[in-house]
C-alpha cells in the first residue's frame, strides 16, 4: 500500500513543476512477481516487491523485460555482497528511471536503518549505481525494488565434546 501511495508523489515530482495529478493518478503499475528462492539476495534479506511504472501510462513507454530481469539480478548480487551481513531490520527502495537514450538514474530511499549500517548502506548504494547500462526500449520507465534486510543469523558456535 505504502508503494502505491508513495511513487504516484515520486513520479510527479520528478516529472517537474508542471506536472498535473491527473497524470500521476493515470500512471501504468505493474508488480513482477519472481519465487523468493531466486530473488532472495540471501536468507536476511527478501526482495519485497519489484515493480515498474509507466509515469502516465506514456503509449511510447516500452518496457524491456529482459533489461528489468537483468538490473534485478544486477541489484541481488549488490544486495548479496552489502547487505547480507547487516545486523539491523530495515527497508531499502531502489528506484531506477529507465531511457531509451541515457545511463539508468538512481534514487534510494532507506526507512529505519540505525547510524550503525550507514557505511554499509552507503556501500549498497555505490554498488547498485553503478548498474547505468539498462534502458527501455521507448519513453521512461521506473523500477523499483523493495528490499526488506533483517539481522544476518550468526553461526552456531562449536560444542566442546
Amino acid at each position: 500500500m505504502f508503494v502505491h501511495l508513495i511513487l504516484p508523489i515520486l513520479l510527479a515530482a520528478a516529472s517537474g513543476p508542471g506536472a498535473s495529478a491527473q497524470t500521476a493518478s493515470a500512471d501504468h503499475i505493474m508488480e513482477i512477481q519472481i519465487p523468493p528462492v531466486e530473488s532472495a539476495p540471501a536468507a536476511n534479506i527478501q526482495l519485497a516487491h519489484f515493480e515498474y511504472v509507466i509515469p502516465g501510462a506514456a503509449p511510447d513507454s516500452v518496457v524491456d523485460y529482459d533489461q528489468m530481469l537483468t538490473l534485478q539480478k544486477g541489484t541481488k548480487l549488490a544486495a548479496q555482497l552489502t547487505l547480507a551481513s547487516s545486523r539491523s531490520t530495515f527497508g531499502i527502495r531502489l528506484i531506477y528511471a529507465l531511457t531509451a537514450d541515457k545511463p539508468a538514474q538512481l534514487r534510494m530511499q532507506v526507512a529505519q536503518a540505525p547510524a550503525s549500517e550507514a557505511a554499509r548502506v552507503k556501500e549498497f548504494y555505490e554498488a547498485a549505481g553503478e548498474l547505468k547500462d539498462f534502458h527501455c526500449k521507448h519513453g521512461t520507465v521506473y523500477v523499483m525494488f523493495d528490499y526488506r534486510v533483517s539481522p544476518a543469523a550468526t553461526p552456531a558456535r562449536a560444542r566442546k565434546h
